[in-house]
């Protein structure tokens, strides 16, 4: 598995082209949040780069930009329609989230308010072609009944937008491994939250390639 920024080395694309000039100071800012130090942004195509992208306004105007870019930038790279692992761990102050997409670590944060999770799936469907998705929710018996209720949230979102090429499964913390995830420990922000949803988000994802 890779990092957005090992991947868009690996891809050697750098340079983005975007409408206006405000955009660029948001497209930057979004970029370093993401860890991508090395970029060019312009709002005229320069033909010297051969491997670009072009990132939409809309996108740029969403409220949750962060997770929407990164995993734009693989959808076009890809040109096919994405197909989601998303591992959550729920609790009563913190909430993380770990989204994974075609062996890349797209996104991952520790979100204070839980709501927000379906906020960003929403957006996500509203933005992104997406053909599926794989939900992975940790639990233990202290935190179940924020796990039922992360369920119910993302179930009536995936109704509101008829999104039904889904799949939601529970998995007991003190079943992950930990050795799974030390070869991606360095890649992801020290936050135990965070940490705990890679963790989740890895539980058998051999599995995943098979939905």
């Amino acid at each position: 598995m890779k990092t957005l920024v090992e991947y868009l080395k690996d891809q050697e694309i750098f340079s983005f082209y975007v409408e206006t000039n405000k955009d660029i100071y948001i497209l930057g800012t979004i970029l370093k949040n993401l860890g991508i130090d090395k970029f060019e942004i312009s709002t005229h195509h320069n033909h010297k780069h051969k491997k670009h992208l072009i990132i939409p306004s809309i996108l740029l105007k969403q409220r949750y930009r962060e997770p929407l870019i990164s995993l734009y930038i693989i959808y076009k790279i890809n040109r096919l329609p994405l197909k989601l692992t998303i591992g959550i761990d729920p609790g009563a102050s913190n909430t993380g989230l770990a989204i994974i997409t075609n062996d890349i670590l797209a996104y991952v944060e520790n979100i204070r308010n839980h709501n927000k999770v379906s906020y960003i799936l929403e957006e996500i469907l509203n933005n992104i072609q997406i053909r599926g998705m794989i939900i992975k929710i940790g639990y233990t018996s202290s935190t179940l009944i924020f796990s039922h209720k992360m369920k119910n949230m993302i179930e009536n979102i995936f109704l509101k937008k008829k999104f039904y090429n889904y799949k939601i499964i529970f998995v007991k913390e003190n079943k992950v491994k930990e050795h799974i995830i030390k070869p991606y420990i360095n890649k992801i922000r020290k936050n135990p939250h965070i940490f705990s949803a890679l963790q989740i988000a890895l539980w058998q994802i051999w599995k995943d390639h098979n939905e």
